[in-house]
């Protein structure tokens, strides 16, 4: 398979296959959008719309927002705010967010375009599986972050579609954005810092730069895509042997919502403390804590007592030692009063946290030892995994939970509801308005 060929599969997809995928793009588009709100009620993103509209002024409001902007910065501001919290989707072959990437352009454009839901949800579509098969093509190496980088390939194909593109355009338009794939920084995580959460805004202001070159006949090399995923890599010998994916299902359809405000690999520990906190509730007498993990877990979270939110969503320590002392991973869980929890910090402290290679997928197993007895458990599983998906009201009831704890005075139930009802022939724009 080619890049050349996806597109063009997905470009002319026949109505069945989207009506399959349909309740997936709709689940998808209504968490992105709940995660955005709650992410636009924060000091640093609504500053960051305030600041956008001085030099990018126009007539979309990203739910949540209050200003209005053009195409790229609404989705740009959209894009941050969705993945402030961590609360957003991913894919676990392709290692990464390709809707993160494709819902916050996909809307905006389509807003500005005046784009129905429909013809919304067929760009999102087309982008996710074009930038999840990048995300399996295109691996970072060590002290990247993957959110800015093979993310705009999927972004671009969105924006290429809504830009009713011809599918060698689409297909230019992508080599373009390879050809100027930027890399994204693992140290501000570390570091505590929320840099992070402006790479994939930045993304998406390329995105709508890429798609609009192509159209205007801009062009790019056919080894682009080559050359970047060895860029990424570190490693200049991929270049040679270095192929699209083969892949004939639809990605999206093993795509992963959260049921919890942290990074994914958190997961699989979260779920294993909340089975000791459902038996015992007394972490005061917890004596000694373990938590083994798969290797990947700890290269990206392996933080220890972390000091600022951003720190504290890359922590497989942080994550456990809250549940276990009470608290429920939502973005309630980064407040300071969280963060600096003497009980939590002292379990976090003491807690140990081994690597192996044991496991055939991800998991983790947690060891409590409390009041002279030892809870041992392994969880390998946890709701959004391909085998275990959120159902659609499970997500409905996030949504509805994050909007109403955002935005009081609005009918959360009734809003959500619509991203999941409405007719494929609804102007796009009339679900983005909160009051409508």
């Amino acid at each position: 398979m080619t890049l050349s060929k996806d597109i063009q599969r997905w470009w002319q997809l026949d109505p069945s296959t989207f009506q399959t995928l349909d309740i997936h793009l709709r689940r998808l588009t209504l968490d992105t959008v709940a995660c955005a709100i709650a992410g636009l009620q924060t000091q640093e993103v609504s500053s960051f719309e305030c600041a956008r509209v001085v030099s990018s002024p126009g007539n979309v409001v990203f739910p949540g927002g209050t200003r209005a902007l053009n195409a790229s910065a609404a989705a740009s501001v959209g894009a941050m705010a969705a993945c402030w919290f961590e609360f957003c989707e991913g894919h676990e072959l392709a290692h990464g967010r390709p809707g993160l990437h494709v819902v916050p352009l996909a809307l905006a454009l389509g807003a500005v375009l005046d784009k129905t839901y429909g013809e919304v949800l067929r760009a999102t579509l087309l982008g996710y599986e074009i930038g999840a098969r990048a995300g399996i093509a295109m691996r970072i190496r060590r002290g990247l972050h993957v959110d800015g980088t093979w993310g705009v390939l999927g972004a671009t194909a969105a924006a290429a579609s809504l830009l009713g593109m011809t599918t060698e355009r689409a297909v230019a338009a992508v080599g373009i954005a390879a050809s100027q794939i930027s890399t994204s920084l693992y140290r501000p995580v570390a570091a505590g810092m929320t840099a992070r959460n402006s790479y994939v805004a930045r993304a998406m202001e390329d995105a709508v730069l890429f798609a609009q070159a192509a159209a205007a006949g801009v062009d790019a090399a056919v080894d682009t895509l080559a050359i970047a995923a060895a860029e990424l890599a570190g490693d200049a010998r991929l270049k040679e042997s270095w192929q699209w994916p083969s892949v004939d299902a639809a990605l999206l359809a093993q795509g992963y919502l959260k049921p919890y405000a942290a990074v994914r690999h958190a997961h699989y520990g979260i779920a294993a403390a909340q089975q000791w906190r459902n038996q015992y509730r007394h972490a005061e007498r917890i004596e000694r804590v373990v938590l083994t993990v798969y290797p990947e877990a700890l290269q990206y979270c392996g933080n220890r007592a972390p000091q600022t939110m951003i720190q504290a969503q890359f922590s497989l320590s942080y994550a456990v030692s809250r549940v276990l002392a009470g608290y429920d991973i939502t973005p309630a869980a980064y407040s300071r009063d969280a963060l600096q929890d003497p009980l939590a910090c002292r379990i976090e402290r003491d807690m140990s946290v081994i690597e192996t290679h044991e496991f055939s997928r991800r998991a983790a197993r947690l060891q409590v030892d409390a009041d002279g007895a030892s809870f041992v458990t392994m969880v390998d599983r946890v709701d959004g995994d391909p085998d275990q998906p959120m159902t659609t009201e499970t997500v409905l009831n996030k949504a509805v939970g994050l909007i109403s704890a955002s935005l009081p005075s609005v009918d959360a139930g009734a809003y959500s509801t619509r991203w999941l009802e409405a007719p494929h022939d609804t102007p796009v724009r009339t679900l983005l308005d909160l009051t409508s």
